[in-house]
């Protein structure tokens, strides 16, 4: 299978991608390609390709966009807490037994670390 798009921009950086069917899988980045509403812009033109999307990158606003997309069968994993540092979000979701864990706090279930905001040096961001 040949995937990409991580590198991409908006569902118009996609659009060539899809309809020269340069790919057999999207992997746009949230953060890079305008966030959750245009995630669901490029997934519903991938769907129409018949195309499935797995999002590059981790947070979230990833797992919340896999879990309310019907062609979006996957997410990518980094635990982000074992990367040495203070993270700069608390309530990152975790896996167990395969499994995303949400935070039950509101909208994406972060907080801003106090530690970070003291001045603690926050884990690498890769």
């Amino acid at each position: 299978m040949i995937t990409g798009g991580e590198h991409e921009f908006t569902r118009y950086g996609f659009k060539e991608l899809l309809e020269k069917r340069a790919v057999d899988l999207v992997q746009p980045d949230i953060y890079r390609a305008g966030g959750i509403s245009e995630l669901k812009k490029i997934a519903a033109m991938a769907s129409a390709y018949d195309i499935p999307i797995i999002p590059h990158g981790i947070g979230a606003p990833t797992y919340h966009f896999v879990m309310a997309t019907a062609n979006s069968p996957m997410a990518e994993y980094w635990d982000v807490y074992a990367s040495g540092g203070e993270p700069v979000f608390l309530g990152e979701p975790t896996v167990s037994d395969g499994y995303v864990v949400f935070s039950d706090r509101p909208g994406l279930g972060y907080e801003l670390n106090p530690k970070v905001l003291a001045g603690a040096r926050p884990a690498p961001q890769w």
